[in-house]
């Protein structure tokens, strides 16, 4: 620097100080900021893994729903086959005993038939 009469000064001791911490200033400024950094990323981070497993739960839950709505109407179906094959076996039984009462009605008519010569004779 020169002042008015064109001497040369030099500068102080104050501008010495001034320039190191001004640098010092800038050392926790850029340290701060590299730490803030980190921990923004750091949360974006668990941020993230937060969604992750939100999502991978929603998707178990919905993959255990469906196996339950699934293996209930299979219990519907096996449910429904059953009374329908009951029905059926009970038909096929009702059927039979109608036959047999059919079949059986000549039978007890002999039978009257050799019941009442039987009584007559005595």
């Amino acid at each position: 620097m020169e002042d008015k009469t064109g001497v040369k000064k030099l500068a102080g001791w104050d501008s010495l100080a001034k320039k190191s911490q001004s640098g010092s200033l800038n050392m926790q400024t850029s340290t701060q900021f590299e730490l803030f950094r980190k921990h923004a990323r750091e949360k974006e981070e668990k941020r993230k893994q937060l969604r992750v497993e939100e999502e991978r739960r929603r998707r178990l839950k919905e993959q255990e729903e469906r196996e339950r709505a699934k293996d209930q109407a299979a219990a519907e179906t096996a449910e429904l086959e059953q009374r329908r094959q009951n029905e059926l076996l009970r038909q096929k039984e009702q059927e039979r005993r109608r036959r047999e009462a059919m079949s059986t009605g000549g039978d007890v008519t002999s039978q009257m038939d050799l019941m009442l010569n039987f009584e007559a004779n005595f």
